[in-house]
């Protein structure tokens, strides 16, 4: 299966039935791994990279540092990253060329006030909305490709950026925005591509890769999308 990027869901020790399910889906048909957090130390065991990180959303940016330098060093494939309430087609997954570096349904970082997902947040000391003044693209978070080199690139830069000690100031981390911002200053070296568009803007889903993912799916829908051929159509 190796000719695929490895599927990494992004995922939390609550989610467990979220959990069952992806690994229903996914089981021999792709490579995949689930990332939790609040373990012990770092492993990787059956489908499930567990990291001796914190769990909660706030601290989602510090899980995907501590992920992406244990699979660029001991995994060693490009990802193909996803929240676990992503919908994967797995038919279009395997159909579809990543012959880029880092892409997905980019977004231009304009200033904005960063407050939507504040309701997923546990620790009432983050919650203050973030205003980003930076200009650089970045792929919206929900699902988006990064290829060895890319992966690379941010494993040794991303400590040169703010977005990634904002939680020592109890500004909640923004995985997505972290990941354009360490490798905007590498745009000669890497290709981007954006492919992607909005299912829905009010609801903020979107669908990217040619109808590949679709993001956010809850998981009653998840169960419907499973056993329809037309996922578009039912999303």
């Amino acid at each position: 299966m190796k000719k695929y990027p490895l599927v990494v869901v992004m995922s939390c020790k609550k989610n467990k039935e979220q959990q069952k399910l992806l690994c229903s889906y996914f089981l021999n048909k792709i490579d995949f791994i689930i990332v939790q957090g609040d373990s012990s130390e770092n492993s990787l065991t059956n489908y499930y990279l567990n990291l001796s990180v914190d769990d909660s959303y706030e601290l989602l940016h510090l899980k995907i540092i501590e992920a992406y330098k244990f699979i660029y060093k001991k995994i060693k494939r490009p990802i193909l990253k996803i929240d676990d309430d992503t919908f994967l087609n797995i038919k279009n997954f395997k159909d579809y060329k990543f012959d880029f570096d880092y892409g997905g349904f980019v977004n231009y970082g304009r200033t904005t006030d960063y407050i939507y997902h504040q309701n997923k947040i546990t620790d009432k000391r983050f919650k203050t909305p973030i205003t980003d003044s930076s200009d650089y693209n970045f792929a919206l978070g929900g699902g988006y490709f990064l290829s060895r080199k890319a992966l690379k690139i941010f494993i040794h830069n991303y400590n040169t950026i703010p977005e990634a000690s904002n939680h020592l100031e109890f500004k909640k981390g923004r995985e997505d925005r972290l990941i354009g911002q360490t490798l905007h200053p590498f745009l000669d070296k890497i290709n981007i591509k954006n492919d992607g568009y909005w299912t829905n803007r009010d609801s903020a889903s979107f669908s990217a890769f040619s109808d590949t993912i679709f993001h956010p799916v809850n998981l009653e829908k998840f169960k419907t999308l499973i056993s329809k051929r037309n996922t578009k159509f039912y999303v």
